[in-house]
């Protein structure tokens, strides 16, 4: 009985071994298979690869389909080829294929100075978008050879046109100061004023004197004058501070405002005193403005109309409590009360009566009452509020 037990057992392990041998056996087979199929594959594949992958995707670019036409433009602009340039520029000048001429455009940003001159030779092209799409990726280039051209763009018809000229000028930055600032005499005032406009965004020194003559000249228009004192206002530079404060006498309203507006920027104590005479402007926009930028002024204003509140000359003792109202800064309030009690008159108490600031008001009853003065209120809304309300 062992015996056959045994018998069988052997028998057992032997067809299980045998039965594993052929598995392996058939593995291997597949294996190798496998191996030659994919060294087949490999070959038929590195046969079918074009030998110019350049050629190959400017190929693609004539595709009936579109989608290949975009796959083709991106991969030339990865490859980064000079060849690429003239076919993604006919692309480009396909605006009725909009995608496709978007891709053209991205591409031929990628690849660099050969691209450049082509794309100057879009800006005059008769299409607005075959022209907005050059002047936008001459900007992301950033090639001092575009700036001349892209000024002449400040005068397109086109508005996205203008503006993408105008973006790419001040990304071009210091290259392009120079011929903007000969612009400022250009024949067209479109020109001259988008030179100007650009200028104060570069914040180079070099245009503060051209840009000053051009606020002072006699033949420069009410426009000319705004573009002007705005880019003085964004350069910061005292030099502009003397002419800007002449502006604030120019007949045209907004002429003076556009100063008022520049003055603030600069933060130069010199103005304080001319703005505080705008408070007495004719035009009630003019004065808001004169109020807003004494306000920006901050502690430069405080301190030039606290010293004002106790100089002799009343005038500009009632201009600068007006000012200081108008202003409204919590913090002066007791100097205010102070002023008033041991300097002010029955002016300074009845503009702080009717100003509708609680203490102020206070302050001035007692003082008339304490002085056995009359100080008329105001029966309708007096033009001197607190804080300007």
């Amino acid at each position: 009985m062992l015996v056959n037990e045994t018998e069988s057992l052997r028998q057992s392990r032997a067809y299980s071994y045998g039965k594993r041998r052929t598995s392996m056996m058939s593995s291997l087979v597949k294996s190798a298979a496998s191996c030659w199929l994919f060294l087949f594959l490999l070959v038929v594949f590195n046969s079918c690869r074009p030998s110019d992958p350049v050629q190959y995707q400017i190929a693609c670019l004539k595709d009936t389909d579109e989608d290949v036409q975009i796959s083709a433009a991106r991969a030339l602009g990865n490859l980064g080829d000079a060849r690429a340039v003239e076919p993604l520029i006919d692309c480009l000048k396909n605006p009725e294929k909009y995608s496709l001429a978007l891709r053209a455009a991205s591409a031929l940003g990628k690849l660099g100075k050969p691209a450049v001159e082509p794309l100057i030779a879009c800006l005059t092209d008769q299409n607005s978008l075959v022209r907005e799409l050059a002047t936008k990726t001459l900007g992301q280039l950033g090639d001092a050879r575009a700036v001349d051209p892209l000024i002449t763009r400040l005068n397109d018809e086109n508005e996205s046109v203008r503006g993408w000229a105008a973006i790419a000028l001040v990304r071009l930055g210091k290259p392009a100061v120079e011929p903007l600032i000969a612009r400022l005499k250009d024949q067209d005032g479109r020109v001259q004023d988008s030179a100007a406009e650009e200028l104060g965004k570069l914040g180079d020194a070099r245009a503060v004197e051209p840009l000053i003559a051009r606020l002072k000249g006699q033949d420069s228009d009410v426009q000319s004058k705004i573009y002007a004192a705005e880019a003085l206002g964004k350069l910061r530079d005292a030099r502009a501070v003397e002419p800007l404060i002449d502006c604030l006498k120019n007949p045209y309203q907004v002429v003076r405002e556009s100063a008022i507006e520049a003055l603030s920027e600069l933060g130069d104590e010199r103005a304080v005193e001319p703005l505080i005479d705008c408070l007495n402007d004719k035009v009630e926009f003019v004065r808001n403005s004169a109020t807003g930028a004494l306000r920006k002024l901050g502690e430069t204003t405080t301190r030039v109309l606290l010293a004002d509140m106790q100089s002799e000359n009343q005038v500009k003792i009632e201009n600068a409590v007006r000012a200081l109202v108008l202003i409204g800064r919590e913090e002066i309030v007791p100097e205010m009360i102070r002023i008033l009690n041991t300097k002010g008159g029955s002016g300074m108490a009845e503009i702080y009566l009717n100003c509708g600031h609680e203490g102020l008001t206070k302050a001035a009853r007692a003082w008339a009452s304490e002085r056995g003065y009359s100080i008329n209120a105001y029966t309708g809304a007096s033009s001197i509020r607190w804080g300007g309300r």
